[in-house]
């Protein structure tokens, strides 16, 4: 079965060059988009990134499986970027998703009024003014 997936692979992209760089990038982002597209949290769903992640760690298996017991030592260097390139542009679009929607809800606080911004004591000043700023205390 893996050597059958193997065989696949080989002819999506063959073995060397940049077709299987690409591959995982382009997967990685039509995964997690197509993913955020159907998923009611969108850009910030974190269950479609760790399922993206999980379909990379067993092909990434599968690639070790497959040169069993003989493993390679590029393999284990091959498998890092493999997942470095298929995580990264998902990972940053979920990071900045997330980020932006904290400054949205920031930049829906209320805002202060002009005469407290000039720097007058308005309504909502937390200090309570002295009903009788004659008396003594």
């Amino acid at each position: 079965m893996i050597a059958q997936y193997e065989l696949i692979k080989d002819w999506i992209a063959p073995v060397g060059g940049a077709g299987r760089t690409l591959i995982h990038i382009h997967f990685g982002l039509f995964f997690f988009l197509t993913g955020a597209a159907f998923s009611r949290r969108r850009l910030r769903a974190w269950p479609v990134l760790l399922a993206l992640l999980a379909l990379q760690v067993a092909n990434e298996f599968a690639d070790l499986a497959f040169k069993w017991p003989d493993i390679p030592r590029w393999l284990w260097a091959d498998t890092f970027f493999d997942t470095l390139n298929t995580m990264l542009w998902p990972t940053l679009i979920f990071l900045l998703a997330s980020d932006w929607h904290a400054v949205d809800r920031i930049d829906d606080r209320p805002q202060p009024s002009p005469s407290t911004a000039e720097g007058e004591a308005g309504p909502e000043s937390s200090v309570p003014e002295d009903p009788d700023p004659d008396s003594t205390r």
